[in-house]
């Protein structure tokens, strides 16, 4: 009999990292403190079983990310550097995205190549449950600071255009 992983696995295989980083989140003391506040978008990961990479440009371009990122900039007293995604938006070109693929196309990511240890990163997550053909939709944001994790949210949606606004207002509502 076939086992087949089911849609919890995911779950905890995607938040359990976040669960473990919690330690490392900053009070507002720490973040008064920081001196760099210099900080890049250098990741856009998409997760898709089956989709292809003509969607996942669309979907990266249609998440406003210069309205997110305007939000936690004023909450941190941070810069928010966009310029590559910028350049890579307007570029409109699917074969910028790295696909990453295990027998079909499971998962889409946009990356910067310049490094930096301030950085932003952006999932978005789509499973599919097989048996129910009903699929689970999640977000997860990352403020990274000297290589570890300062803030983080995420949450679950019923589609990628509730990503800007929910994520606007967590930011709004939970400062630290």
């Amino acid at each position: 009999m076939k086992q087949k992983i089911g849609p919890i696995v995911y779950i905890v295989l995607i938040f359990l990292p976040i669960v473990m980083v919690s330690s490392c989140l900053w009070t507002p003391k720490k973040w008064g403190e920081i001196q760099d506040r210099q900080y890049y978008f250098q990741k856009f990961h998409y997760v898709c079983k089956g989709d292809d990479e003509n969607n996942a440009l669309k979907l990266m371009k249609a998440i406003p990310v210069k309205d997110i990122f305007k939000q936690l900039e004023v909450t941190y007293n941070i810069k928010i550097d966009t310029a590559d995604f910028d350049a890579f938006s307007e570029a409109n070109d699917p074969k910028k995205i790295k696909v990453y693929r295990f027998l079909q196309k499971e998962s889409f990511g946009w990356k910067t190549e310049k490094p930096g240890k301030n950085r932003i990163e952006l999932y978005y997550y789509v499973i599919f449950d097989t048996e129910t053909n009903m699929s689970e939709k999640k977000f997860k944001l990352l403020v990274v600071g000297d290589k570890h994790v300062r803030a983080i949210y995420f949450g679950d949606i019923d589609s990628y255009d509730e990503i800007g606004p929910k994520l606007i207002k967590e930011i709004k509502t939970r400062k630290y």
